[in-house]
């Protein structure tokens, strides 16, 4: 049984947000202190070497799919442990990377020219514009506003949620919340499973405080940054005490922000959006109840599109191994268990349903994710 009592052990979180450490060798602002370890200190000379360096095309392509090894392999690449935490967006035009190198506790940024491939250490070495010699790179979120990126990132050294974004000239960084200030910013282990997007114009991200165990949210105003906790700290429109706020994932529907969570107390998946005025929130699934809800450990690895003009998430059943799915029908919310329980049209008998990502092709939504047993990478779609 993958998982049998609701609650999970409370180092996961820990773990999660010391990869660098285990990767590195290194401390986080978890660990027993800040310092960084002298893997961190030769960081600088990778960047120095080749701050810009540019890869070597791939081997020869023919029809089909075609691979490359982009970072980390050596030759003009850095030589490194590259890659994890990645994600990406278009920018005029051309494929944007952020991911993690490891070796180094950096941020590291790639994109294709056109011609060939470009990499730099864009965080995480000393320099200008706001740089710090610091664990940064892991949890990273990115969007476009005002038509240039930019990037939401954890320092695992400062516990903070860094920024970064292009102005159009040069890359800027700033530490955005874990350092007490103004606007509601919080002293606080910030910026784990972040998730943005673009809401009336401006950019918002979402957030798990550590410290807290609590769902936050900073937005810029036009003007200046906003923070506030959401969810974890009890308060009105159905908040809840509890340690909440693991694998975001946000989305607009109705012209309003979504977003949905983990709750690690109650092992159920979390709901909360903004109506116009005010927050509110609802535990959509672990709690027996109508509609298909089942009582459980879910909620993990969570995503979510609209299809159909209304939203849709998948998310894990850790209790049963399964692939969860629930969808609002414009009334009320609808559950079913997709996968990892048998059945027709393909389904089998297993441990699935983590590391899961959507979305629509063809008008039609599809669904990859993790199988556990076969250690396979599984497809779903309605046809």
């Amino acid at each position: 049984m993958p998982g049998s009592h609701k609650g999970r052990n409370r180092s996961i979180i820990a773990i999660a947000l010391v990869t660098a450490a285990i990767l590195v060798g290194g401390t986080t602002a978890v660990g027993a202190g800040s310092s960084r370890n002298a893997e961190k200190a030769s960081a600088a000379n990778v960047a120095s070497i080749e701050p810009m360096a540019t890869c070597p095309p791939g081997g020869p392509t023919g029809p089909g799919w075609s691979f490359e090894t982009l970072d980390g392999g050596g030759g003009t690449c850095i030589d490194v442990n590259v890659g994890a935490y990645n994600a990406v967006l278009i920018f005029n035009g051309q494929p944007h990377v952020w991911y993690y190198d490891a070796t180094g506790g950096n941020l590291r940024h790639g994109w294709w020219n056109g011609t060939a491939w470009q990499f730099e250490t864009l965080d995480g070495v000393p320099g200008p514009n706001g740089r710090i010699d610091s664990n940064v790179g892991t949890f990273n979120a990115v969007l476009i506003f005002n038509g240039q990126p930019h990037v939401w990132y954890v320092d695992n050294t400062g516990g903070n949620l860094r920024h970064g974004w292009w102005n159009g000239t040069a890359w800027q960084f700033e530490t955005l919340d874990g350092v007490p200030g103004p606007n509601g910013r919080i002293d606080s282990i910030v910026g784990a499973y972040s998730a943005a997007l673009i809401y009336g114009g401006q950019p918002h991200v979402w957030y798990y405080a550590l410290t807290g165990n609590n769902l936050r949210h900073g937005w810029w105003d036009g003007t200046a940054w906003q923070f506030e906790t959401l969810d974890g700290a009890l308060g009105p429109n159905g908040r809840i005490e509890g340690n909440v706020g693991w694998y975001s994932t946000v989305l607009i529907y109705n012209g309003q922000p979504h977003v949905w969570y983990y709750d690690d107390t109650g092992g159920n998946l979390r709901h909360g959006w903004w109506n116009g005025t005010a927050w509110q929130f609802e535990t959509l699934d672990g709690v027996l109840g109508p509609n298909g809800r089942i009582g459980g450990i879910v909620g993990m690895d969570n995503a979510a599109i609209i299809y159909g003009g209304l939203p849709h998430v998948w998310y894990y059943d850790l209790t049963n191994g399964y692939l969860r799915h629930s969808w609002w029908n414009g009334t009320a919310w609808q559950f079913e268990t997709l996968d990892g329980n048998g059945g027709t049209n393909g389904r089998i008998n297993g441990i699935v349903g983590s590391f899961n990502a959507v979305l629509l092709y063809g008008g039609k939504p599809h669904v990859w994710y993790y199988d556990f047993f076969g250690g396979n990478l599984r497809h779903g779609w309605w046809n």
